[in-house]
């Protein structure tokens, strides 16, 4: 259990982490590998990178960063309820080709991509809300001056 481990000017690097983590720093980068538990994440200019090996709790994943890029792959077959938000840079979730979810993106100045079919309810330039196969927990990711990308591992 790794609750509320927090760092100021400097990242933090997890790995091998069993049950609830909670992250944060400023003006540093979080790497983590998580096996299983809850998992949440927050810096200011830096990015994020995690790897989550199960999904096994009911919260939700949670990534937040000002001025830095969020990489997520979960190698889990059941994707838990995802909530991604960055500005300045771009998101990257790699999910496996089972992956049932409902998708709401939006970013501004930059595009949307996703290797999944999506069953589209609404769509802009900037904005996608769709279902991807037979939909499931929200995938839901932000960014400003950045892409979106939702890959199959």
């Amino acid at each position: 259990n790794l609750r509320d481990v927090s760092s100021s000017n400097g990242a933090i690097r997890v790995s091998g982490v069993e049950g609830a983590a909670k992250l944060s720093t400023s003006n540093g980068a979080i790497r983590a590998d998580v096996t299983g538990g809850s998992f949440s994440a927050a810096t200011s200019n830096g990015s994020i990178e995690a790897n989550l090996r199960r999904a096994d709790s009911r919260e939700p994943v949670v990534l937040d960063t000002s001025n830095g890029r969020i990489s997520l792959r979960l190698d889990a077959e059941t994707v838990p309820e995802i909530r991604a938000d960055t500005s300045n840079s771009s998101i990257e979730l790699h999910l496996p080709a089972s992956t049932g979810a409902r998708l709401e993106a939006s970013t501004s100045n930059g595009g949307i991509f996703s290797d999944f079919d999506v069953t589209t309810r609404s769509m802009s330039k900037d904005r996608l809300n769709g279902t991807i196969g037979a939909g499931g927990p929200l995938l839901k990711l932000g960014t400003s001056n950045g892409a979106i990308r939702v890959l199959r591992n």
